[in-house]
Order: structure tokens, then sequence, then C-alpha cells
């Protein structure tokens, strides 16, 4: 019973008041758990990219690339042939995988990156696809190339084995403040943040910057009300790396009733006025600024260096 966080996909058979999953395992714990959605879990970070209109973007260039690439090897062969003579800055289209978003990402910049020389085959292979020449499509498509990319970012910093709830955190403060920029920036019309979409930004009118806008600010409201829980405990967090700059306040010590923490009031008095091991702490962070790999191992090695009476 040694549990204190679990995280999930967000789905209601998980976070059901009553009878989810989460409930049923802190009535058996019997004691209150850090529920989390899964910040690298695309339902969690693009519900609001995921809306019916980006969503039918996307299904129209997985159909163009599965003509292009999947269909038949010959066609395949020529539009490989057809890039070679012309020099086209990618030799081939990419495959989407549905259960990898990252796919999405690379799929979406490879397509933007050969669009010209996919309508002209198109065009020789007798295939018709009028949203090629939609100028609202091709903004829809070029916004959620941009946003997709951005989405990549944490998404690459966090995967792996050797990261900590901090970690997550200070990933989900960064790009909750990015959002907001995001949203500065294209109501500005800068588009400094979104290349693909500041290819064609002359083109766009009052309309459709609003619902550009819109997207980014569901985006920001889903991404806040979803993690919320994370935002609120955000200080105790921190407390893994630096006890020694902390209060025993920041600490909701209601998660960790399954350790020794009657004397912990005491012991924290102990451990803050030990300059030996506040300095621990501080050697810790210099040390987790130098490097960002072997973090969990680095800060498990400090708690664990702690002599018995700090229980």
């Amino acid at each position: 019973k040694k549990l204190f966080s679990v995280t999930t996909d967000g789905a209601p058979a998980m976070l059901g008041k009553n009878v989810g999953f989460v409930k049923l395992l802190e009535n058996w714990l019997e004691h209150p758990l850090l529920s989390f959605y899964c910040v690298i879990h695309e339902e969690s970070l693009c519900a609001k990219v995921s809306a019916k209109q980006l969503t039918e973007v996307m299904s129209v260039v997985v159909k163009i690339v599965n003509i292009i690439v999947a269909r038949s090897s010959l066609i395949h062969r020529q539009f490989k042939e057809f890039l070679n003579e012309i020099e086209a800055e990618y030799g081939d289209l990419l495959l989407h995988t549905e259960i990898r978003w990252l796919s999405r990402g690379k799929v979406l910049n490879r397509f933007v990156s050969l669009i010209d020389a996919i309508q002209i085959f198109l065009i020789e292979i007798k295939e018709n696809f009028p949203q090629l020449d939609d100028k609202l499509w091709l903004l829809k498509l070029r916004f959620l190339t941009d946003i997709t990319n951005h989405f990549n970012e944490p998404y690459l910093r966090l995967q792996g084995n050797q990261h900590t709830i901090l970690k997550l955190f200070e990933e989900w403060k960064s790009f909750g403040a990015k959002l907001q920029l995001f949203e500065s920036d294209i109501q500005t019309s800068t588009f400094q943040y979104f290349p693909m979409t500041k290819f064609i930004g002359n083109e766009i009118d009052n309309s459709n910057l609003e619902m550009l806008i819109n997207y980014v600010r569901n985006i920001k409201e889903d991404f806040s009300s979803r993690f919320d829980k994370l935002k609120s405990n955000g200080s105790m967090f921190s407390f893994i790396i630096c006890p020694d700059r902390m209060d025993e306040k920041d600490i909701d010590l209601a998660y960790f009733k399954f350790l020794q923490i009657d004397k912990f009031s005491l012991e924290f008095i102990d451990f803050k006025s030990s300059n030996i091991w506040q300095e621990k702490f501080k050697e810790l962070r210099a040390e987790l600024e130098r490097t960002e790999a072997n973090n969990l191992n680095l800060i498990a090695n400090c708690w664990s260096s702690f002599p018995p009476r700090f229980s």
C-alpha cells in the first residue's frame, strides 16, 4: 500500500466519482491519491486540436498519402522518381501511424513541404482532391502542422524512464505559458511561432484569424482544466530537490500516510538546521544543472544517503 500517485488516460472508467478505478483504489489503500492525466497522452493534451474541422484535415492527408504510398507499388515508385526529377527537398512521403502521436507531426511536416509536388502528381494520376485548392483547408493544414510540432516538443522531452513528477510539472507549466504566447502571436498576426501558417499569413482574413485564436484558446482551457491537480500541487513537487528551501505547510502529508510521518515535523526541523544536509541538496541541484541524464538516479541516491534518524 505504499502508493501515493496514479496516472491515467482520463477515461470515465478511470476517474468515475464513486466507482472509477482511482476511487476504488483509494478506498482499498485507505488514503487519498494524487491522480494525473498522462501528460504525453494524445487525448490529454490535444483533445481540442482534434476538433472536427482539424480531424477532417488530417483525414484528407492520410487518404492522399495512402493513395501515393500504400495503394500501388508502381504509383509509389513513380512518385519517388518524380520527386527525384524535380530535386524536391524530400524523396518520399511518410505513412501515418494512429497509435503514435509523434508520427502525425512527421507526416504533416513532410506533406506540407511536398504539397506542390503532390498536387502536380495527383493530377497526373487523375486523382481529384479539391481541398488542395481550398485556401481555408490549406490554412487549417498549416496550422495543424505548426501546433502539432509544438505538442511534440514536450512529448519528446518526456519520453524515457528517468523523469520525475517535478519534470512533468515543469513541462506542464512551460507549455501552459507557451499557449498564452501562441494566442498573442496569432492575435497580432505575427505568426512568429507558426512558420507554416506564416507562409500564407497575408491571405488570412479576420474571420479565419478568429478561428485560429479560438482553437488555441480551447486548447489552453482544456489543458488547464485537465491538469488542475498538477497545478495545485506544483510547489510540493519541488520538495524532491529543494527541501531545504521549503516549509512544512508546502507539503500535504495526507498523501503519505503509508510512511512514518508521525515525527515528520521534528525531523524536518533537524534537517533544516543541518548545514551538511542543506549543502547536500545544493550539490544535487548543481549536478542536475550540469546534466539532464540520470536525473532520477541522482535524486534517489541523494535521498537514500540520509541517516536512519531521518525515517
